[in-house]
């Protein structure tokens, strides 16, 4: 399957739940930019530094791996994923139902890769702590 530049994948229940993992190739970087949350709005990710896939720090200094979904509530989050080679790829894994999903494509062509998460934190439009 091929995927042209901007196209989105977005997924969710029923396949993941708490505990289902992401993994990606080594040496990702993870960029989480200070403009993607507003300042009234909590985050997960310290803003404005780079991380090591998949460690990060969290806004309160603790470290946290976000390959490991977390409970529902956790506040939703954005960063940018950088450092893939010619064939960029990650992949779901859920074990309780020992299923996954794989998603490959031409890291030449795109070499970000978007990881947004919503925890069911965002009571606003257009979740309604929904998701």
């Amino acid at each position: 399957m091929r995927y042209m530049w901007g196209q989105h994948l977005a997924f969710g229940k029923p396949f993941l739940e708490v505990g289902c993992t992401i993994r990606l190739l080594e040496n990702i970087k993870v960029i989480a930019d200070e403009l993607d949350v507003p300042e009234d709005q909590p985050a997960r990710v310290k803003r404005g530094i780079t991380h090591e896939w998949p460690w990060v720090e969290e806004t309160s200094g603790n470290m946290t791996d976000i390959s490991v979904l977390p409970a529902k509530g956790t506040a939703s989050e954005i960063v940018y994923l950088k450092g893939f080679e010619d064939q960029g790829w990650y992949q779901l894994d859920n074990a309780r139902l020992s299923a996954a999903i794989r998603v490959e494509w031409d890291a030449n062509s795109m070499p970000y890769l978007w990881y947004w998460q919503e925890f069911g934190s965002m009571t606003e439009y257009p979740w309604f702590g929904r998701h």
